[in-house]
């Protein structure tokens, strides 16, 4: 599977740019407007009600001017019967164009895509990423953007693949694929006449028996049903089943509804115009429309489960005490009509799909308009079909698609929403066998020992290993060791000032070292440098080092992160954070970096999954209940010194990220808000409470790592080197220093390589392979590429090396690969 995503950022309720942020043909963007709107006339509610549509009703398409506008746009046939033969198509084009632009970078790049695609003989995954908050600017999220249709083909039906991803604060769920999936069937037969629900037949629920018959057989897919379908019973099941027998699938099938319930009576009351309830007896206000799930109470009759209701459950019930490990559900599907839908209100967390993937579960496949029962059952018998064959969920929805029938009016029904760490195509099961990468460490019984790699006659062909028998210490769990994107948090003034660099070194000094702390970024990195847009502000040197980077800039290398590209927006946010500092965005430092990101046109990348003031408030809070927290020190020291607790300091602790009311969760800007003074010791701690919250918050998110034990300090803020999951957080440079300067390179890097020849030298292959090298033996406590060299008795030859330093670099490794070969296995 390739990749293909899609960032869409609202600029006002017309206008959004279209960014692409992953693409196997690189990244691009360009602006664009929201189809359907004539003039200031949004036809979007009329579209949704065509595709809501089996046939034209004259009746519900009553609106002054809607008629028309659907003959001019040829949605309905000019003698206004019927809608026009090719609507669908109609549609799907103006999709297209507004996603991708004729002749656009965006349309350029998904045409290189899907043929690199097309020659792999796999699918283009698009994945649409929107923000939680969107729909106050936007509604992005209400369009049926899986009717692609480029002028030939509807895209669905070919290559193409398609996800939503919603961005919001918390961090995306990770779980791990299984190598069984259990399914748990939920089977509604409760309707509600007086809400047009109609009695619902079994034939959905036989044909995912016989979808799941296949893979049953062959031990993929184990299901069971949930005796009774009422909304106690399953959070009773979800309770009392845990371990290998918890869900990973729940599969509701019954109907849906979306429309507002009255919060006075409980009265229900289908769709979205309605203001009051309609009882007599009540006629309260209602709130906003939201997705129902219509589960049967202990009588059989309709019982109205909010979206709300069933996403709180299933985020509940994946939650643990550190003793019993819940897991969670990995997917959830459901067949109910209207289920994905969500057109109206503040959050795009209304609809009953959305609302599932805010409360953490990693997938939903749901329905984004009504459904014929004959199209869901084609569509849930070959979706398990498709999963029993351990396809990922991306390439089943679409076989779902096909099984419902290309020429008709059903395939673009099914949503697949993903929002899944690691895992963008939805794979549940576990990889069929496990071929360890060169430079990736395995897990072997109680020690994890470096993976041996064939040995080639040729350099250029080979691959070499360590000597046999070097092992590294069980970390617990399976490390994973690459340096992908590195992240900058060397020029960061509260990490400088806290380990004392602003006081004590001059500006001038800081900005040489961060330079060369650079280089080795560059050279060690397979990805991206990432440095958060804020620098441009806070940072004091930060033009006369991006004036020396230009060439990283140029490249494609050195990327700003904010959580949008508009400068204007990303100042209205920082100004609201720094009220009391005006000063950093004042108008004159504004001009000034605008001119500067005229001149330097930085690369940026969107920091929408995560957001730094929320992953600081819940580490900030958390501290708080820690036995061994550093609030918990504070609290017993006070009492100690003084008799008792000052008054509330406990609540005040716990209140600091409510009072901050939006302003920069900063270490000044907190302790202000304690009525205590702290020692010097403690300050620090405190200090690095938030910083080691703020690093984790874009090491997470962009899965980077970033150089401690640097020239400028340890600047660690106590980050542990390796994350819960095994990934590499932290390298110590002075480790790679170290290793270089044996062999004679780092005076090379230090002392003569323009920013050029550095790229250029990234590139080497065999730098590449030494990289590795250097990075495995820095993390192993044995060394054992030292060990091999002393073993060798590797020693650079005395005659002069070529005077250019690239050549003299290319010199030192053909040597030192011709000196250790023979000791490599």
């Amino acid at each position: 599977m390739e990749l293909f995503e899609l960032y869409l950022s609202p600029i006002d309720a017309t206008r959004f740019k279209v960014i692409i942020t992953q693409s196997p043909a690189g990244e691009g963007e360009v602006e664009s407007a929201l189809p359907f709107c004539d003039g200031s006339q949004d036809w979007r509610i009329t579209l949704i009600k065509t595709l809501e549509s089996a046939s034209f009703r004259s009746e519900s398409f009553a609106g002054e001017g809607e008629k028309e506008w659907m003959v001019k746009a040829e949605i309905l046939a000019a003698d206004r019967t019927t809608f026009h033969f090719d609507y669908q198509a109609r549609i799907g084009k103006a999709l297209y164009q507004a996603l991708f632009p004729s002749g656009s970078k965006v349309e350029r790049a998904l045409h290189s895509s899907l043929r690199q695609a097309e020659e792999k003989n796999t699918q283009l995954l698009v994945q649409l990423k929107l923000e939680a908050d969107a729909v106050q600017r936007s509604r992005l999220s209400d369009y049926p953007w899986e009717l692609l249709h480029d002028g030939q083909r509807f895209l669905l039906h070919h290559q193409l693949g398609f996800s939503r991803y919603i961005a919001h604060d918390t961090a995306p769920p990770s779980l791990s694929p299984s190598e069984q999936v259990n399914v748990l069937l939920v089977s509604s037969a409760a309707f509600d006449s007086q809400m047009g629900l109609k009695r619902l037949s079994k034939q959905e629920q036989q044909a995912i028996g016989k979808g799941l018959d296949k893979a049953s057989d062959a031990e993929h897919i184990c299901l069971r049903e949930l005796e009774y379908p009422t909304f106690n019973e399953l959070r009773t099941y979800l309770t009392e089943n845990r371990g290998k027998e918890a869900p990973h699938i729940v599969h509701f099938d019954g109907h849906g509804l979306y429309g507002k319930r009255c919060q006075q009576c409980g009265a229900m009351h289908k769709g979205i115009k309605v203001e009051r309830c309609k009882k007599e007896a009540c006629l309260a206000p209602l709130p906003e429309p939201q997705g129902y799930l219509v589960f049967e109470d202990e009588e059989g009759e309709a019982d109205y489960i909010s979206a709300r209701e069933l996403g709180t459950l299933l985020h509940q019930i994946r939650l643990s005490d550190g003793t019993h490990q819940t897991g969670g559900v990995a997917l959830v599907v459901l067949s109910a009509c209207q289920s994905g839908m969500a057109v109206d209100g503040e959050s795009v967390f209304n609809g009953t799909a959305q609302n599932l993937i805010g409360h953490c579960v990693p997938a939903v496949v749901a329905m984004q308009y009504s459904v014929s029962v004959e199209a869901a059952t084609s569509f849930a018998e070959q979706f398990y079909r498709s999963l029993g064959q351990k396809d990922s969920l991306s390439i089943a929805v679409n076989q779902g698609r096909e099984a419902m029938g290309t020429d008709g009016n059903q395939w673009y029904r099914p949503v697949l929403y993903l929002r899944w760490r690691d895992n963008e195509g939805g794979q549940l099961f576990s990889a069929s066998r496990s071929p360890f990468p060169i430079g990736i460490l395995s897990q072997h019984n109680s020690q994890t020992q470096i993976s041996n790699f064939t040995v080639q006659q040729s350099f250029k062909t080979a691959a070499y290993s360590y000597e046999k028998g070097f092992t590294l210490p069980s970390y617990g769990a399976t490390k994973q060791v690459a340096l992908k994107k590195i992240f900058i948090q060397y020029i960061n003034p509260e990490i400088l000032s806290l380990y004392g660099v602003l006081q004590n070194i001059s500006n001038s000094k800081i900005c040489e070292q961060a330079l060369r702390i650079t280089k080795y970024a560059l050279l060690f990195s397979d990805d991206i440098i990432i440095m958060p847009a804020s620098y441009l502000f806070e940072s004091p040197f930060i033009y006369k080092f991006l004036e020396k980077l230009q060439p990283l800039i140029a490249d494609g290398i050195l990327h700003f992160a904010s959580p949008t590209s508009s400068w204007q927006e990303y100042l209205d946010t920082k100004l609201i954070e720094y009220r009391d500092e005006l000063s950093l965005y004042s108008n004159s430092q504004n001009r000034k970096v605008a001119a500067g990101i005229k001149k330097l046109n930085p690369q940026w990348i969107p920091r929408i999954q995560r957001s730094s003031a929320q992953d600081i408030s819940s580490a900030w809070k958390k501290e708080l209940y820690k036995d061994t927290g550093i609030w918990k020190k504070i609290l017993d020291k006070t009492i100690q010194k003084h008799g008792s607790i000052p008054q509330k300091l406990d609540l005040a602790i716990d209140n600091v990220p409510e009072r901050l009311d939006g302003k920069a969760f900063i270490y000044k800007y907190a302790v202000s808000l304690l009525p205590v003074t702290f020692e010097a010791s403690e300050n620090t701690q405190i200090g690095m409470l938030i910083s080691r919250s703020y690093l984790e918050s874009y090491l997470e998110e962009f899965d980077a790592i970033m150089f401690t034990n640097t020239p400028l300090g340890q600047l660690d803020c106590g980050l542990q080197q390796f994350s819960t999951e095994g990934k590499l957080r932290t390298i110590s440079l002075r480790a790679l220093f170290s290793f270089l300067k044996s062999i004679r390179i780092q005076q090379y890097i230090d002392n003569s390589l323009e920013w050029e020849e550095l790229i250029e030298l990234r590139e080497n292959f065999k730098f590449r392979w030494l990289k590795k090298q250097i990075l495995e033996n820095t993390l192993c406590p044995n060394h054992p590429l030292e060990r091999v060299i002393i073993k060798s008795n590797y020693r650079l030859d005395d005659r002069p090396l070529n005077p250019d330093p690239l050549q003299a670099i290319d010199e030192i490794l053909e040597q030192l690969i011709v000196t250790l070969e023979p000791f490599l296995t």
